[in-house]
């Protein structure tokens, strides 16, 4: 599991549909562990994870 220095480098480099550095993390910490993030924000879904509504 990478450190969270490393998903914030992660986030840094996500494409900007969401502009919340915490929603950021929380994408690139999915996309790393391949995890499903349970949300409503409609921005989740725009990047390579797995979101239920």
């Amino acid at each position: 599991m990478p450190s969270q220095s490393g998903y914030s480098y992660l986030g840094n480099h996500l494409s900007w549909h969401h502009r919340d550095p915490a929603g950021r993390f929380i994408i690139a910490s999915a996309q790393s562990l391949k995890a499903t993030v349970v949300t409503t924000d409609r921005n989740f879904k725009l990047y390579n994870i797995k979101v239920i509504r």
